[in-house]
């Protein structure tokens, strides 16, 4: 197997290439990019659970648009909170031009809706009312669903209004496929003998699956040991 050096194990960057195309992303994933050529103002609402992919998602939708001629904004939840304030407060002299072929992408936007509570959701409003006149186009990405968060109507029935869409957990039959993405991840190469190993000891939920990566490249680190077939094993 391939490994890079020991102390220098960096996770690779996120890139489009990296993200993974599961029986759990498939479904969600044709939704996003089947409504997003614009004709008309499309909003999409995306609920995934903790470590599921939302990153990756948000850079692959990103780079998929751009190719397409699009104009994807991507951000994540503070820094969309930002932006708006910037851009959409009620006052018109601050709510700007918008083109019909923007996309604006948030990842992580439960940070900002959990922010926006009851009387908050002015630059909201005004910002979705501003792309809906434009026929643009807006994806938010969150861990929590629409009910969960702790905002007024003015923000829930605006989201409600579009796409509610999922990513889902793969099918245990995709465990090889999505344990070497995660091992590449973070700088690691594991053989097919490791894997046919791991397939039949692991748990079979992303999770658990980081969790063991986690634990192996602590014990490389710590023990001072390449990550061979043994150290694969105890890490178990």
């Amino acid at each position: 197997m391939e490994q890079v050096g020991l102390n220098i194990v960096p996770r690779l960057r996120y890139t489009p290439e990296n993200f993974v195309f599961h029986s759990g992303t498939e479904q969600a994933w044709d939704a996003c990019i089947s409504q997003l050529p614009l004709d008309s103002f499309q909003i999409c609402y995306l609920h995934a659970a903790n470590r599921y992919g939302k990153t990756h998602f948000s850079i692959a939708l990103s780079d998929w648009l751009a190719k397409r001629e699009m104009f994807p904004k991507l951000m994540d939840g503070l820094s969309f909170e930002k932006w708006l304030l910037q851009n959409f407060l009620n006052d018109s002299k601050h709510i700007r031009t918008v083109d019909p072929s923007e996309v604006i992408i948030v990842d992580d936007a439960d940070l900002y809706f959990d922010k926006i509570t009851p009387g908050l959701s002015g630059p909201f409003v005004n910002f979705v009312e501003t792309y809906r006149t434009a026929k643009a186009g807006i994806v938010f990405l969150s861990s929590k669903s629409i009910d969960a968060l702790p905002c007024d109507n003015h923000v829930i029935s605006r989201l409600k209004a579009g796409a509610g869409l999922s990513i889902l957990a793969p099918s245990p039959e995709e465990l090889p496929k999505i344990l070497s993405a995660l091992a590449k991840q973070r700088g690691v190469k594991l053989t097919e003998r490791n894997i046919l190993f791991l397939e039949k000891r692991l748990a079979r939920d992303i999770t658990s699956l980081e969790h063991y990566l986690d634990r192996l490249l602590h014990l490389s680190q710590a023990l001072g040991k390449s990550i061979k077939f043994r150290l694969i094993a105890d890490a178990v």
